[in-house]
């Protein structure tokens, strides 16, 4: 069986507020999902027609937390920072890393500190993943054995820049023209 989630994934219902990390998927004679709220860890669970139908993963370009890690250019010098609150302008206060200092930024001067992923054309999907730099081109093609049972995907685009991006599993295709 296929799943739109894997455990760990932080997921959002199409009509909710706060989002909830994946705890447990059913098995496959069926059952129910097991979600908590980041935000309080509070037990919910879903039937597998309300996942498919009703939530996506949670990535939203407005939110900013204080886990995510940011990159700004302080006198010719990348420094680091993490995004603290927001002041009456809409400026953004950034606590640097290294001195714990404080600098409002515009936005827009700031970059999100990502890691490499790609993205693969998958069962008719498109997924991301978390990969290493140079390893693949567009058009490789990659068996994917996560699932039950092996799938090929082909690679569709390089450093996406992907929050919600899992780790992959399985290997690289080496083929030959004919």
């Amino acid at each position: 069986m296929e799943y739109k989630f894997e455990i760990g994934d932080i997921v959002i219902s199409k009509t909710g507020k706060h989002p909830l990390k994946v705890t447990s998927r059913p098995n496959y004679n069926g059952g129910c999902w097991e979600l908590r709220y980041v935000h309080n860890n509070k037990l919910k669970y879903v039937d597998d027609w309300n996942i498919k139908s009703h939530y996506s993963l949670y990535e939203t370009a407005e939110t900013m937390t204080t886990e995510t890690l940011y990159s700004f250019d302080l006198n010719g010098v990348t420094t680091f920072g993490t995004h603290i609150g927001t002041n009456s302008q809409n400026k953004y206060l950034i606590e640097e890393k290294t001195t714990g200092a404080i600098h409002i930024l515009d936005k827009d001067q700031l970059e999100e500190v990502l890691p490499y992923t790609f993205s693969a054309k998958l069962s008719g999907s498109e997924q991301h993943y978390i990969g290493t730099p140079g390893a693949l081109k567009v058009n490789d093609i990659l068996l994917c054995t996560a699932g039950n049972s092996p799938t090929v995907a082909v690679v569709t685009a390089l450093d996406t820049k992907n929050k919600s991006a899992r780790r992959f599993k399985g290997a690289k295709i080496v083929t030959e023209a004919i």
